[in-house]
């Protein structure tokens, strides 16, 4: 099931398993927010990467942050934890990436 919240101008479209918690920061590539996972009270950042694939650089870019994030496992590097897919595949525009959630003063 999808849930579909609103945070810094943006929509996101959550797995049902993720409540949102606030917006926590916007960059060139998109809009993260900070939620929780309510199957395992995992708090998490989910980056949304809008329009992902509409210049070849950049999607080539994306691919290759997910890729290396998927492979990082050191305590001083959060990683990738998981990819949100989108419903269907022929509306495959943004994408969100899930990692830890770095807590910060």
């Amino acid at each position: 099931t999808i849930r579909v919240v609103q945070a810094a101008g943006s929509e996101f479209h959550l797995d049902s398993k993720y409540r949102m918690i606030k917006p926590i920061g916007h960059g060139a590539y998109g809009v993260v927010i900070s939620a929780e996972n309510t199957e395992t009270g995992e708090k998490v950042a989910i980056k949304k990467i809008t329009d992902a694939f509409n210049d070849l650089v950049d999607a080539k870019r994306i691919a290759r942050e997910i890729r290396l994030l998927r492979q990082f496992e050191h305590e001083n590097i959060i990683g990738c934890s998981d990819l949100f897919c989108p419903a269907a595949a022929n509306n495959f525009e943004d994408v969100y990436i899930i990692s830890e959630l770095m807590v910060t003063d």
